[in-house]
């Protein structure tokens, strides 16, 4: 974060590939960098016939579920964003545009938790997340599995 000046909005984009685990940064309160995100985001879920995109807010990335991921032959993306002094409507915007990049259905998705979104040829299979009544927008079919997301099951 040294060097970059507020506003700032970073958001990190980590893929598992087989040989190696890549990491980008974005500033998306830059004018350019959201796009590249976005164009980032849909080359991924169109290469790969099958994704999971972790959009990680509060939480870190669970062991067991990002091993039964791995297992199964399915491409695992996580974003994580960090924002300082910016407008929460402008964070909103961003967030709207970011997640829509991922499916058009996630683009009113306000989530405040750790959701995991699996795709299968570009369409939404299932979100994974602890409480399927979190999921308040966006006609997505939901799997609950709370030991995915125990903080114990990370230990």
């Amino acid at each position: 974060m040294e060097g970059i000046k507020e506003p700032y909005y970073v958001w990190i984009l980590v893929c598992f590939d087989p040989d190696a685990m890549r990491v980008k940064f974005y500033n998306a309160a830059n004018q350019e960098e959201p796009e590249e995100l976005r164009g980032d985001l849909r080359k991924i879920v169109w290469k790969h016939p099958r994704v999971v995109v972790g959009i990680i807010t509060h939480y870190p990335i669970w062991y067991r579920f990002f091993e039964e991921v791995k297992r199964n032959g399915t491409y695992l993306v996580a974003l994580y964003a960090r924002d300082a002094s910016i407008d929460p409507s402008w964070r909103q915007q961003i967030m709207s545009e970011v997640f829509s990049a991922i499916h058009r259905n996630l683009r009113d998705l306000n989530f405040m938790y750790a959701i995991w979104i699996l795709l299968e040829r570009g369409r939404i299979v299932t979100a994974y997340l602890d409480y399927c009544s979190r999921l308040l927008r966006g006609n997505i079919p939901c799997t609950e599995n709370y030991e995915y997301f125990d903080p114990a099951s990370f230990n």
